[in-house]
């Protein structure tokens, strides 16, 4: 069900459950009701910490609403509200005949991939703000977290946003503008794409996957994920004369999930985890597809194999049900999502094996 296929109905359920808080959320409240970061602090911040993301969490009435759950049982800071409550999707209407949608669900508009990424952010810097200060307000904590949320986020139009990581594990903040670059589909030397890429590609250009290899694939294995590429000369293949990707809605999923190479100090040393670039299982099932193609190669080089072609395509079909890998793979990058929404899809991954 998606986000517009409902209206709300003011029953106010979900302004009873636990509702998580950043540091980034009192800032814009606090702007909005010009007051005081310590006294909107007081109001909105309970004494303890999310259980479900471990950040903040906010008050409740006695009645066991929102604190800012108005008698007409609306949000009396609406516009300015959590950001988590921007990204719920409705349970009640989505038991009734839908399937609720993971948070991250929306990533396919630009404004909406920012605030996911902003939110990111702030959660880090909440998160770092707890271990050192608890759920009390200090002064010095509180303009640290907010300067350091602000000095990686961005807002205006045309910038792209992703997150990876350092090699000490904190989070690495990158933004850019690819239509303000000179050099757009220069950066990179190789571009990796998995048999699932290949798949979709080759459909998406009316191809035969014997053609696709033939016509699209180098002769040799990509270096730095050690399964297949496409031909390249300065830029990709698929890059047209005004610099646009020629097949956008069908480019693999290595150029959704990458940041630009240019602003990556760390090559090579980062993981392609980014909560800017699609949800969890698709993330997921692409390193699946990177596993099961870097084995294709292993056995068949960059040549077309009918046969171990399709029998691999069913190893990934296979393994993006397997419950342990998902669980493995959901520990890796929980500390770069806000809430878990990997708990329906573990659900129906468990059904299905």
């Amino acid at each position: 069900m998606s986000r517009d296929a409902w209206e709300c109905r003011q029953c106010g359920r979900c302004c009873h459950a636990e509702i998580p808080v950043t540091v980034w959320d009192i800032e814009r409240l606090r702007k909005e009701l010009n007051e005081t970061p310590e006294s909107v602090f007081a109001r909105m911040v309970d004494p303890q910490p999310s259980k479900h993301s471990s950040v903040f969490k906010i008050r409740k009435q006695p009645s066991g609403g929102c604190v800012f759950l108005d008698e007409q049982n609306t949000c009396s800071i609406h516009s300015e509200k959590p950001r988590i409550c921007d990204f719920f999707t409705c349970q009640e209407q989505s038991a009734e005949g839908g399937t609720p949608l993971a948070w991250t669900a929306r990533c396919h508009d630009p404004q909406d991939q920012l605030r996911i990424w902003e939110e990111s952010v702030a959660v880090e810097a909440t998160r770092c703000y707890i271990k050192k200060y608890g759920c009390l307000y200090d002064e010095n904590g509180y303009r640290a977290a907010i300067e350091s949320v602000r000095d990686q986020i961005v807002t205006s139009d045309g910038e792209q946003a992703k997150l990876a990581r350092n090699e000490d594990g904190s989070a690495l903040a990158m933004v850019y503008d690819c239509e303000s670059c000179p050099n757009r589909g220069e950066h990179v030397k190789e571009t990796p794409v998995t048999l699932l890429d290949i798949q979709g590609m080759a459909a998406h250009l009316n191809m035969s996957i014997a053609e696709f290899f033939t016509d699209c694939l180098t002769p040799a294995s990509s270096t730095e994920t050690g399964g297949l590429q496409l031909k390249r000369n300065r830029t990709c293949l698929f890059f047209d004369p005004i610099s646009h990707c020629s097949i956008t809605t069908a480019r693999p999923m290595h150029c959704r999930f990458t940041p630009c190479p240019q602003r990556v100090k760390l090559a090579g040393q980062f993981d392609r985890f980014f909560l800017a670039a699609g949800t969890v299982s698709q993330q997921f099932r692409h390193q699946v597809a990177l596993h099961w193609t870097r084995r294709y190669v292993e056995e068949n080089g960059v040549h077309f194999r009918e046969s171990a072609f399709y029998d691999y395509l069913a190893c990934i079909e296979r393994d993006e049900h397997n419950v342990e890998n998902w669980r493995n793979f959901c520990d890796t990058i929980r500390p770069y999502r806000f809430i878990d929404d990997t708990s329906r899809s573990c659900h129906d991954s468990a059904e299905k094996v």
